[in-house]
């Protein structure tokens, strides 16, 4: 009988710790892609265009920092903006970052690679 009660209180346990962990990675995902929109969303309110065209004018314009751009970057590849995938990869060298001096190109590495979709996480990184 007790044998039956733990392996009840296991099977719950772990139920319960597998639901905890789909429900943070969920949060975490949207909490993700709408900052990603809202930022977009800014961009395209400055500057009076549609999201991708307003981050594409983020990554051009000398107004902008490199922190604005690399965000720009970022939010293209969350939202997966095929659009923007020409101009990203015309940006991209694969030398190293110079974060004084240019656009991140690790942020310009998975932005393609997401929009890709081959592109899972920094640990999966494919070389």
């Amino acid at each position: 009988m007790e044998n039956r009660k733990l392996k009840g209180w296991i099977i719950q346990t772990l139920f319960i710790t597998i639901a905890g962990l789909f429900i943070i990675y969920s949060g975490l995902r949207i909490w993700i892609w709408s900052d990603a929109n809202q930022f977009a969303k800014t961009a395209s309110e400055k500057f009076n265009t549609d999201k991708t065209a307003a981050l594409l004018i983020y990554l051009d314009s000398d107004k902008i920092t490199l922190k604005e751009k690399n965000k720009a970057v970022w939010a293209l590849g969350v939202l997966k903006e095929k659009e923007a995938l020409p101009q990203l990869e015309m940006l991209y060298t694969g030398d190293t970052c110079k974060h004084d001096d240019a656009i991140c190109q690790y942020e310009l590495y998975k932005a393609i690679h997401k929009i890709k979709g081959d592109f899972r996480g920094s640990w999966q990184v494919k070389n």
